[in-house]
């Protein structure tokens, strides 16, 4: 009953999540997602032996730390040059704003990367006596 609550909600999520959609124009409002509540429960979810309270926690206390530093990353970063990509008229015919904003879009995502590989690093960390599970995540 419990995989059928956490499949339904991952179905869910994903429904929600909105698109890049395909374009022949850059995009560069479009962002990924932090690494979600939901991605760490179905990887969970697979383990033959369910997460104990304690490890549970320091899921918990290590996802915060990291969605706390997405979301500080997402005001300094990804809100500005959303809405400079918004405030650009005819981006496709200005190569220096189009270069602007293709270097700063590749930033984000650099750094974006950066926080999803040392949360994984960490987890990898915590959970070394289930490496299947970090290696799902």
């Amino acid at each position: 009953m419990a995989m059928a609550w956490i499949a339904l909600a991952a179905f869910a999520a994903m429904v929600a999540l909105p698109g890049c959609g395909a374009s022949d124009e850059p995009r560069f409002n479009c962002l990924p997602a932090p690494i979600s509540t939901v991605d760490l429960a179905v990887s969970a979810a697979s383990e033959s032996a369910a997460l104990t309270d304690d490890e549970w926690a320091s899921l918990e206390s290590l996802h915060d730390r990291y969605l706390a530093d997405f979301d500080r990353l997402r005001l300094e970063v990804m809100v500005p040059l959303v809405r400079e990509a918004q405030a650009a008229k005819d981006v496709q015919r200005d190569a220096a704003a189009l270069a602007r904003l293709s270097r700063r879009h590749s930033t984000a995502l650099s750094r974006i990367r950066a926080l999803d590989d040392r949360f994984t690093a960490d987890l990898a960390e915590t959970f070394r006596d289930r490496e299947a599970f970090a290696q799902r995540v």
